[in-house]
């Protein structure tokens, strides 16, 4: 019998072993091998085809996974790559208890600052999406997303739908996820980041509020549709877009179909732009339906009118009379 999980500890040195090894048939390794061989391969590029070898000294799972995961903006040296043309060697040395601990409690931390900086309206979660009321929403492709391959691939997402349909809880959820797995991200009403790029602007900070942004794995600007942007505040918009292209990828949630956003930048000329760049590598989500808002708001309404009208009806009557 075969456990794929004993091959933790040290991968056969041999051509091919990680991909055609036999214990590992049908067992999809852990994201975080998936990242560990890219970045590898980054380091390596143009030596052909290599083969890594991890070993760790442990096949706890945890500690696999804590090891091996990396934050952008905080690497934690503990890979050594020896120059040897055909081979990289990642050795880590066993951690203890306290190793775990201590790593857990940073990646705690690390995540709470990221969740802190995005600046999120409210925490969000596909938990407490209703994929039933809202057919239309492709719910294979959203789970997809929620690995985050798409950041990797410098791809976008775009949600289109009424008022009060899910894109803005969509977009949050998704952000979160992009948070847990270590990526910067950064969450914006359009309005709010058209203002703050004008006040940059005046205040000849606009290259700072750039660099800033551009450091950023996801960019989220949440309602773009609702109030038409100035000539200015328009061409500061599509030159955030434009320098996120094929560097940051975007959540941009809207109410107006793609032929309507001439209402909101203004220019024929801009907005194609902006299209042209924002759909060259996307996904798009649609969510259509009747506003969950106006729908509760409804329901409440109903409520009222019953409660006015049950058996006791005191109020009711009171109020007829």
């Amino acid at each position: 019998m075969y456990n794929p999980v004993h091959y933790l500890a040290l991968w056969e040195r041999k051509p091919g072993g990680l991909d055609f090894a036999k214990p590992l048939e049908h067992w999809d390794l852990p994201e975080c091998f998936g990242v560990l061989r890219r970045r590898l391969e980054a380091e390596r590029a143009g030596e052909g085809t290599r083969e890594f070898i991890l070993d760790i000294g442990t096949t706890e799972a945890d500690a696999v996974r804590l090891i091996l995961e990396h934050r952008r903006e905080q690497p934690i040296k503990l890979f050594r790559l020896d120059g040897r043309p055909h081979l990289a060697d990642v050795v880590v040395e066993p951690p203890h208890l306290m190793s775990y601990r201590s790593l857990l409690d940073r990646e705690r931390r690390a995540a709470e600052r990221r969740l802190k900086a995005a600046k999120f309206p409210g925490p969000k979660t596909l938990d407490t999406f209703d994929f039933k009321a809202r057919p239309s929403v492709h719910k294979p492709l959203v789970l997809e997303l929620m690995r985050c391959e798409y950041i990797d691939k410098r791809e976008n997402v775009l949600l289109v739908g009424n008022s009060g349909t899910g894109k803005t809880h969509l977009a949050t959820a998704l952000a979160m996820e992009a948070c847990g797995r270590g990526k910067r991200v950064r969450f914006f009403r359009v309005t709010e980041l058209i203002t703050q790029l004008m006040e940059a602007r005046e205040e000849r900070q606009l290259a700072r509020m750039r660099s800033g942004l551009s450091k950023l794995a996801l960019l989220v600007p949440d309602e773009l549709g609702y109030v038409p942007a100035s000539k200015i505040g328009a061409e500061l918009l599509f030159d955030v877009i434009s320098t996120a292209y094929e560097r940051t990828s975007l959540i941009v949630t809207t109410n107006l179909p793609f032929e309507n956003w001439t209402e909101v930048l203004g220019s024929e000329r801009l907005t194609g732009a902006t299209l042209d760049r924002l759909t060259h590598r996307c996904h798009i989500l649609e969510t259509h339906g009747d506003s969950y808002r106006l729908r509760e708001a409804k329901r409440r309404r109903g409520g009222k009118r019953e409660e006015g009208q049950d058996g006791t009806g005191q109020k009711g009557r009171e109020g007829r009379d």
